[in-house]
């Protein structure tokens, strides 16, 4: 069971907390345990590797896990923000996709690490902060044996190539992108492989973020190194 307390990197949930059981999809019961493995998952992964000893703001982060209709998520230096939106098939919360969760988590995990970036009146670095997200995403998607087995699977061994590894949200993706109908694929926000966009559906705008595209490229192309070369090895 996630223990969301946990340090260095502690996170905060409105309480009382669910008990932990199985619970169905679009339920606040579900949103908060997806949430919770998601968080505490890539918190850990971060932990490691990043010489932090608290976020940004304090020894923890807060999250809010549906903070009204918003096709949206957003880290604010106050909390982790989620929201839900209309679908066809029923309500969409932005707080159950593990890889915007994980995404959010990783502004924060920048801001924490190099706070001086945060506002910075520079394209390149707004581009690096959003590039940072998804690279969180990705790598806390790789804590996961099952995934990292079905992605080996299904590439057979070829992980440059687009998979469930470097689709990133793809449920929320198709609602933002479907009212504006931009011209390119609405299949996923972006993808970890280089060809994604990042998306201001506030003015129906696409907007190419050349350095965050290159940045997840060398991520998935480097993971893709690694693995062809520990399979060379064995």
């Amino acid at each position: 069971m996630p223990d969301i307390a946990h340090t260095p990197l502690a996170f905060r949930f409105p309480k009382p907390a669910p008990p932990a059981a199985t619970y169905a999809q679009n339920t606040k019961e579900f949103r908060y345990w997806t949430a919770a493995e998601a968080l505490r998952r890539g918190a850990d992964f971060w932990a490691v590797v990043v010489p932090l000893t608290a976020w940004e703001l304090g020894k923890t982060l807060p999250v809010l896990l549906d903070e009204g209709q918003d096709l949206n998520a957003y880290y604010d230096r106050k909390a982790l923000n989620f929201f839900h939106g209309p679908s066809p098939s029923g309500t969409v919360y932005s707080g159950e996709s593990p890889d915007v969760i994980c995404h959010e988590m990783g502004h924060a995990i920048l801001d924490s690490f190099k706070p001086q970036l945060w506002g910075a009146a520079s394209q390149e670095v707004a581009a690096f902060h959003e590039s940072f997200g998804d690279m969180s995403a990705i790598l806390s998607a790789l804590q996961l044996q099952s995934l990292r087995s079905d992605i080996l699977s299904t590439t057979g061994g070829k992980l440059a190539q687009a998979s469930r590894l470097s689709r990133l949200a793809e449920q929320l993706a198709r609602l933002i992108h479907e009212p504006f109908r931009c011209g390119f694929s609405a299949s996923v926000l972006r993808l970890g492989d280089g060809r994604g966009t990042q998306f201001s559906a506030a003015r129906g705008t696409a907007r190419f973020r050349y350095a965050g595209r290159f940045a997840g490229l060398g991520l998935i192309g480097g993971t893709a190194a690694s693995a062809m070369g520990l399979r060379r090895a064995s």
